[in-house]
């Protein structure tokens, strides 16, 4: 098991993404793990999410209702497309935003709890320092590709943000030259107030997305190499001189999924909502743009439309191939741990293998709590629904004229 390239990006996102003020969720690169602080400042990510807010939603709304928008001199279907995507990413945004104020307790819980296994599986599962080496080595792609996506969002972002405002497709110009046609020096000064609003509106959506990423790969590293561990090794666990501190993780990791089984779910249907969006967005961009956009920032729209589908295929397999195997585990649990089982034995034999099986009942509730969770976070009713609306959206886009 490898997690070195995750907690890279973990790293990248602190020192680039800020949050430990303004956000309730904090990241701490030195102990790899989440804090909390739902209680501080809670007012400045409240003017925040409501400046994104009225700008990409609001003063969109207000335009279409009431004024002739988008202007006639302007190009109609790029300048609708990119108001539409404002309107769904910052909606999107501000949900999320919801649900971890109102989970932010189990949000951090989940995480830390999970990742606080990692070294205890480390000590277990790979004692030698050869097998430590040779499971560094082996690290896998999607790593490599977050943290590389990570910290280049941390940078692209302000030239995205540079770039709307100098093509005037915020809708912030669309209201001031409504209000306020042919005034010059009153374009001039509305830089000074567009540039900060569209930054700081395009920091928070790349703040969450990029969040979103690596609490779903962290965990999902971590929970599918345990369930791969003691699928391996559960022969171990009722033999009489049976490892005590392998139960103890076996218990440990069903009460993290508890505490983060109400995040998780969620986590992957924005996941795959998003990937859908942005993908749709960027191959309708990549025809639309074409002759539109500078060469050097036009090839953005086929890079995003290309990457993002790999790195969702990656990754929500892994997912769904891991909650498979927590199921396979539990229903290969019954057989190890049968009274046939332990009766193939002498009769010493029988009696340990008895008095070990005993012992393991509490787990093994534990551990059937844990798989009906995952089985449900699999076929999450908000994931589907979720998921069917996003779907309806892109097809909508696709049909957009």
């Amino acid at each position: 098991m490898s997690t070195d390239l995750l907690w890279q990006a973990f790293s990248y996102h602190a020192r680039y993404f800020p949050s430990g003020g303004i956000f309730p969720i904090g990241l701490n690169p030195t102990k790899r793990v989440m804090y909390c602080n739902g209680g501080r400042k809670v007012w400045i990510s409240v003017a925040t999410i409501l400046t994104a807010f009225s700008n990409f939603v609001l003063v969109p709304a207000y335009l279409l209702t009431f004024r002739a928008f988008p202007p006639p001199g302007d190009n109609y279907s790029v300048t609708l497309l990119h108001v539409a995507f404002g309107i769904i990413v910052h909606s999107f945004t501000i949900v999320i935003y919801i649900f971890i104020w109102l989970y932010h307790s189990d949000t951090v819980k989940g995480f830390n709890n999970i990742v606080g296994m990692e070294a205890v599986v480390k000590s277990e599962f790979f004692s030698s320092s050869k097998r430590l080496k040779d499971a560094k080595i082996h690290s896998d792609l999607p790593g490599q590709l977050i943290s590389k996506f990570v910290l280049f969002t941390s940078g692209f972002q302000y030239v995205a943000a540079l770039f709307v405002v100098l093509t005037n497709v915020d809708p912030l110009y669309f209201l001031l030259t409504n209000f306020f046609p042919g005034d010059t020096p009153l374009s001039l000064i509305s830089y000074v107030i567009r540039i900060p609003v569209v930054i700081l509106s395009s920091f928070e959506f790349v703040r969450i997305v990029t969040l979103l990423l690596m609490y779903f790969t962290i965990q999902l590293q971590v929970i599918s190499s345990v369930v791969d561990q003691f699928h391996s090794i559960r022969g171990r666990m009722i033999l009489p001189w049976g490892n005590v501190r392998l139960r103890a993780l076996y218990v440990g990791l069903g009460i993290a999924i508890e505490f983060s089984s109400g995040v998780q779910g969620p986590t992957t249907a924005a996941l795959m909502a998003l990937s859908q969006m942005l993908a749709a967005i960027c191959i309708i961009a990549t025809i639309r743009m074409r002759g539109v956009i500078p060469m050097p920032l036009y090839l953005i729209f086929p890079t995003i439309a290309v990457f993002v589908p790999i790195l969702v295929l990656m990754l929500l397999p892994r997912a769904s191939n891991c909650y498979d195997k927590s199921v396979i585990l539990l229903l290969s649990w019954r057989d190890v741990t049968s009274w046939d089982c332990a009766r193939k034995g002498g009769m010493c034999e029988s009696r340990a293998r008895k008095k070990a099986t005993g012992a393991l009942r509490p787990y093994r509730v534990y551990a059937s709590m844990a798989g009906v969770k995952l089985y449900m976070m699999k076929r999450s009713t908000k994931a589907t629904f979720l998921h069917s609306c996003m779907d309806a959206t892109v097809t909508g886009f696709f049909t957009f004229q």
